[in-house]
């Protein structure tokens, strides 16, 4: 059989993408962003330029005037990926579809399990641990300023000194902070590459898993407002965690060098500063946790709202002929204010965080210096400007910390929330579908489908069963060429007033007929065809259906 997904457009595959042809091309076309732009281009960033132009003289009017997509930043590239993963993976158990036999017991065919982070880390891995590279120069550039400083401030207090000197230190400043620019600036831009790739991964899984998923599980299991969650709020927060996971290894290091300059400055001094940032830590992560907890219950509100938002724009016809506006109204405004209430916790927490950003900067210093005095220490010129410079790059992790912890957080709520849809056994048409006899397009024997719960609460209640028909070719007669009307054998039943039935159906459609399906409201006809569709739970029977790998 052909597994759902292994037949691919064509434009799904590397190397393909979209062009313009050239007599609909406009003469501004910009063409590949960095295609064909040399080494020094890209380092400057003076590729963007003609860019910058157009937007100057105010053209940038839609999207087709920005430049096209790199090839390895394309969805269908991306979406190649996915597939070849996805296909590397190990086989697990499902158990939603299975073809009961009198004789054996049911059989369980494999089904992929998705891991989304290990998904990510696979598919870029690499590009995300490089960039970081980029995150670790400046920081070591960022440490050469402080010693630099020293050494320029001794210089103009001790006039022995050669003007080489002077130079020489004036010079290693401005390269660092130049190499320490370009890097930062670098790390910057890829990032948001990779976080553009892994927003496009994100909505493509969830794409790719509601369309291979089981129907009925799928609307048991999650709301319309939790899957438009999943490919706004919740794939924004794992791109915007992406820095600060950088950030978060980058922080010790940071701390580690810049505390052992401080020493080295400072003396013993130092560690009354550094005491108050360390009782800062825990409250940082007591806010942290918070803000984690207030962002769990403020997204429940918001997928509750999306859901019923959705549902009011679909049946607004309906709502507004029997004039119930200010009922749904009432009830989304309900959920909006269960949903303010926890954004307004979370941003009085954020005001917290800065208020500790802006205060924490004077209170080190003052406690710092003002030890340094108490144990009889003097102060110059050389040691205030190297220490001040350390204590800034001091504060810059320790303020970040909070910001880092909730991005993270964030991030981790949203990947868990993922995960469950990921986790939703993939349909296997091997087992729901079987190969029709030939002349046939379409055929049910003895097929019995149920809506209302899946195929493993029917079978643990009771475990009907039907003979496998291993040779349907002996059993179906010639196809006719007469137009005549074939009755569809079927039962409707309802079992305990909650389950609904369609048992026993059968049909035969030849190839190239045109045929109608008529009966009264309700009686099950649309179920039929969701039932040909595998969108419904098939209880046992044969369903089988020509070219599905078409």
């Amino acid at each position: 059989y052909t597994e759902i997904g292994e037949h691919t457009a064509l434009l799904n595959s590397p190397g393909s993408s979209y062009i313009h042809f050239m007599e609909d091309q406009d003469p501004n076309y910009l063409g590949t962003a960095m295609e064909g732009n040399t080494f020094l281009s890209k380092l400057l960033f003076h590729w963007v330029t003609p860019l910058m132009e157009k937007g100057v003289r105010g053209s940038l009017k839609h999207t087709d005037d920005l430049y096209d997509l790199p090839e390895h930043a394309s969805t269908p590239a991306i979406s190649y990926e996915i597939e070849k993963f996805i296909r590397k993976s190990p086989r697990t158990r499902s158990n939603i579809y299975v073809q009961l036999d009198q004789t054996s017991p049911p059989t369980l065919p494999g089904s992929n399990n998705i891991s989304l982070l290990k998904l990510l880390h696979k598919c870029f891995g690499w590009q995300f641990y490089a960039v970081g590279g980029l995150k670790f120069i400046s920081d070591c550039t960022g440490f050469v300023g402080p010693i630099l400083l020293n050494k320029l401030v001794g210089f103009i207090e001790d006039k022995d000194q050669p003007m080489t000197y002077g130079y020489l230190y004036a010079s290693l400043m401005f390269l660092a902070t130049l190499i320490g620019a370009f890097a930062i600036a670098h790390f910057n831009f890829w990032m948001s590459v990779v976080g553009l790739k892994i927003r496009s991964t994100v909505i493509s899984l969830v794409y790719r898993k509601t369309l291979h998923s089981s129907n009925v599980r799928l609307s048991q299991e999650f709301t319309f407002g939790e899957i438009v969650n999943f490919m706004s709020t919740d794939s924004d927060r794992i791109v915007n965690s992406c820095p600060s996971f950088h950030t978060f290894w980058s922080i010790p290091l940071q701390l580690a060098v810049t505390l052992y300059l401080l020493y080295n400055q400072l003396g013993l001094s130092f560690l009354a500063g550094v005491g108050f940032a360390v009782i800062l830590i825990p409250i940082n992560k007591f806010i942290a946790n918070k803000i984690g907890v207030l962002s769990t219950k403020m997204m429940d509100f918001k997928d509750q709202r999306v859901r019923l938002m959705g549902e009011t724009l679909r049946g607004i016809t309906t709502i507004k002929l029997n004039v119930w506006e200010e009922h749904f109204m009432r009830t989304i405004l309900r959920l909006r204010e269960g949903e303010i209430k926890y954004l307004q916790g979370r941003k009085y927490l954020d005001a917290l965080c800065v208020y500790f950003w802006a205060t924490t900067p004077v209170l080190i210093s003052i406690l710092t210096f003002g030890t340094y005095v108490l144990v009889g220490n003097q102060l110059d010129a050389k040691t205030v400007f190297t220490s001040m410079a350390l204590l800034n790059m001091l504060i810059g992790p320790l303020n970040a910390f909070p910001w880092v912890l909730n991005g993270l957080t964030e991030a981790w709520v949203s990947v868990k929330r993922i995960q469950r849809l990921l986790d939703l056994t993939d349909l296997d048409t091997s087992t729901y579908y079987s190969d029709p006899p030939i002349g046939y397009d379409i055929m049910l024997k003895d097929a019995t489908f149920t809506v209302n719960e899946t195929k493993d609460e029917l079978v643990n209640k009771n475990s009907p069963s039907t003979s496998p028909l291993e040779d349907l070719d002996a059993i179906l007669p010639a196809p006719s060429t007469s137009a005549e009307l074939t009755p569809v054998k079927k039962s409707v039943t309802f079992e305990n007033d909650k389950i609904f039935v369609l048992r026993n159906l059968n049909i035969q459609v030849q190839k190239g007929k045109l045929i109608g399906i008529m009966g009264k409201i309700g009686g099950g006809k649309s179920l039929l065809l969701d039932g040909l569709l595998a969108e419904i739970t098939k209880i046992n029977g044969i369903v089988a259906v020509s070219d599905l790998d078409k």
